[in-house]
């Protein structure tokens, strides 16, 4: 069974394009879910999150892990072990239910290299300012923190080097949707 990584930007719409795939019936993993359930009390990555940064607060570690590329470095190397194992897990899981393909959701990809575990890889694209302006809508982050998050991240020409297939996210929703029915038959 076919794997393929599925990241951009933050405030993409790489989000919106895995709703769009799981909504045609291919099975998406989420990266940040994963996270979440690891992060959280009881999960595996709990205890190390509160001894190395003194807190499990979601809001408070990102805002020390955008504003200290140090910080940033550790909350990964705790994390990404253990995200890379549990999608190992699921993985398999999912595999006996024997889909045409899979979709895995992450951030992430390109920069850790991961994108090439996969069996192709799926940028969504859409310009820094409508980015930009998504972000401080959904997430109510003052411009100047919005702006330090996009430049934490590498560039979009980075992100789209090793691609396969660019989901361009510059138009509507509707536009997205159609490219990611348009991408499935293609798969």
């Amino acid at each position: 069974m076919k794997v393929y990584g599925l990241t951009g930007g933050i405030a993409s719409g790489k989000s919106t394009a895995a709703k769009f795939f799981a909504e045609a019936g291919i099975p998406v993993m989420d990266a940040d879910q994963i996270t979440r359930e690891l992060s959280q009390p009881g999960g595996a990555a709990h205890p190390l999150i509160l001894k190395e940064f003194g807190t499990d607060d979601r809001n408070e570690l990102r805002q020390k892990v955008f504003s200290d590329p140090e910080a940033r470095k550790k909350l990964e190397k705790i994390l990404h072990p253990l995200i890379q194992g549990e999608t190992q897990r699921r993985i398999l899981e999912l595999s006996k239910k024997n889909p045409p393909f899979m979709i895995y959701e992450a951030a992430l990809l390109v920069e850790t290299g991961r994108h090439q575990n996969f069996d192709g890889l799926i940028v969504v694209d859409a310009p820094r300012d409508k980015r930009k302006s998504r972000l401080r809508a959904r997430d109510g982050h003052p411009e100047e923190f919005a702006e330090k998050i996009l430049n934490s991240q590498i560039s979009d020409e980075e992100r789209k080097k090793p691609a396969q297939h660019i989901l361009n996210n510059s138009k509507t929703v509707e536009d997205l949707k159609a490219a990611v029915i348009n991408l499935i038959s293609n798969l």
